[in-house]
């Protein structure tokens, strides 16, 4: 069997976890021809098998938690390979050829999340750490670590020792990097920015076995999107943000532009219909996208807007990627300091506190009369960002 690397943290269904994805396994695979590429995701597994046919890398499943415990011991080992069930064996070979283990989390490691979610990501790099593969962190969100309970001492010391393991840490916020450096005293953690940000382009031949027809909606010129997230209602007052959204929507009307809703997630399509058929269902210029598009399919129809108003954080970021300009409506630390990377600050808005819709609405009219220039400042620093690509910081 060949020497294989293992991509974890990612899914395919979330368009920006789809493109961190994508664009790791491109990398890797001009790098690393020899390799196989194996992708670990529960969720995809549970594809169509035709489904995951059409990929050239290959899909498998996590095993249960207690044996993904067990699987770092030698003896583990050694009864999975005989007496597993076939995903778990099939998972066992996979490991113990990897030569890498690739996490592309956008978020995942934090009190936030709860312990199991913890216990599970450093799980992860226990099992990389029992075969001596090499684990490279890419750049995601950590933190915060307010661990409570009779758990608390044992989590900080399983995240302590077991991120020492590493290359690399990295971190796309400076505030989950102080936390590392301060609470675990982590050498190897350092800041880089998201990785769907580095990227110029993803090759298709690495990913698919015969390349997709891809299939983009046009809008008229002059659009604007309006991209929510469920989690928002989560953070925020769901009531008050479905007026917000009416409001925006009603003012970009009267400002004679198109407003698309549009879903960069699954689970967020039942906001976009809720809000077209509850507030605007006769309106010829209010478009709902129900079309489920790849990563790569909305990095083509992003560039169609004059600016976005976004909640999904990758969805910022594929717009940004293509010099459109975005309005945040988010609810952490991940969001402001995107938006400071590129000095957009003022186009922020925390859902977990009261916007005020006045002010909402006179950033929206700002970006209507500004938004050519902010897409050229935002391409002059998009040629900082990618001036280092990380992958060439993974060594085998």
């Amino acid at each position: 069997m060949a020497k294989t690397i293992l991509i974890t943290g990612g899914q395919l269904y979330n368009k920006g976890a789809q493109a961190m994805i994508f664009i790791t396994v491109d990398e890797l695979t001009k790098r690393f021809p020899d390799r196989e590429i194996v992708v670990v995701s529960n969720m995809d597994y549970r594809r169509s098998a035709e489904d995951k046919a059409q990929y050239r890398f290959r899909i498998l499943k996590f095993p249960k938690p207690l044996s993904m415990l067990l699987l770092q011991t030698a003896p583990g080992k050694w009864w999975y390979s005989r007496f597993g069930d076939a995903p778990t064996r099939e998972f066992l070979e996979a490991l113990q050829h990897s030569e890498a283990m690739i996490n592309v989390s956008g978020y995942a490691l934090g009190s936030n999340w709860g312990y199991k979610r913890s216990i599970y990501y450093m799980t992860m790099i226990g099992l990389a750490r029992s075969v001596h593969a090499a684990v490279y962190l890419m750049p995601q969100s950590f933190g915060p670590f307010a661990y409570r309970g009779l758990l608390a001492p044992v989590m900080n010391r399983m995240i302590r020792k077991g991120l020492r393991y590493p290359k690399a840490v990295w971190c796309r916020e400076k505030e989950g990097l102080d936390l590392l450096v301060q609470r675990y005293h982590l050498e190897q953690a350092c800041c880089k920015p998201d990785l769907v940000l580095q990227n110029t382009g993803i090759h298709l031949e690495p990913i698919y076995r015969q390349e997709p027809a891809l299939t983009v909606p046009a809008v008229p010129a002059g659009s604007v999107a309006v991209i929510p997230n469920c989690k928002t209602l989560l953070y925020g007052k769901e009531d008050a943000l479905y007026a917000l959204y009416a409001a925006l929507t009603k003012h970009l009307l009267e400002q004679g532009k198109t407003v698309c809703y549009v879903h960069h997630s699954a689970e967020d399509i039942r906001i976009c219909r809720k809000l077209k058929q509850d507030y605007f269902a006769d309106a010829g210029d209010v478009q709902l996208i129900e079309q489920e598009l790849s990563c790569i399919e909305f990095d083509q129809f992003v560039k169609q807007f004059d600016y976005v108003i976004a909640s999904r954080f990758h969805a910022i970021v594929h717009a940004y990627k293509n010099g459109v300009p975005a309005i945040a409506l988010g609810w952490a630390t991940k969001y402001r300091e995107l938006l400071a990377l590129f000095d957009q600050e003022a186009f922020r808005f925390d859902v977990r506190g009261e916007i005020d819709t006045a002010r909402f609405l006179q950033a929206v009219q700002e970006m209507e009369q500004r938004h050519e220039a902010i897409s050229a400042a935002i391409l002059h620093k998009l040629e900082d960002i990618r001036k280092e690509n990380v992958y060439e910081l993974i060594k085998l």
